[in-house]
């Protein structure tokens, strides 16, 4: 029968190196900043792409405030346009008389 290796033998095997913990902490280090600065240089390359996308949000929803009044204030025409109420009014308005049987006064110089 052979005899067993001696332990001392069977520990020590030239393939397995063991990296010291404090080296594994600093390449760890290492590895994290350069996937941090990575990100940092993302963010910096987006930040212009960001500020115009902002100022595209600012001036639609500009447009979009002044297209909102302006369709309230065509609203209120169509509804004045169409009620019964408001029809004295409008033909005043348009024939600049009070009632329907009034004579319109056209005012002329003296020669």
């Amino acid at each position: 029968m052979a005899s067993p290796l001696p332990q001392r033998q069977r520990m020590a095997s030239p393939s397995v190196v063991r990296v010291p913990p404090v080296q594994e902490l600093v390449w760890g280090f290492v590895i994290q900043g350069l996937v941090g600065s990575g990100m940092l240089m993302a963010l910096v390359r987006l930040l212009p792409y960001y500020q115009q996308q902002q100022q595209r949000h600012h001036l639609l929803q500009t447009e979009i405030e002044r297209t909102e009044i302006q369709v309230r204030e065509l609203q209120t025409e169509f509804q004045r346009t169409f009620d019964p109420h408001q029809q004295p009014r409008l033909i005043q308005k348009a024939t600049q008389r009070l009632q329907p049987h009034q004579r319109q006064v056209i005012w002329v110089k003296p020669r």
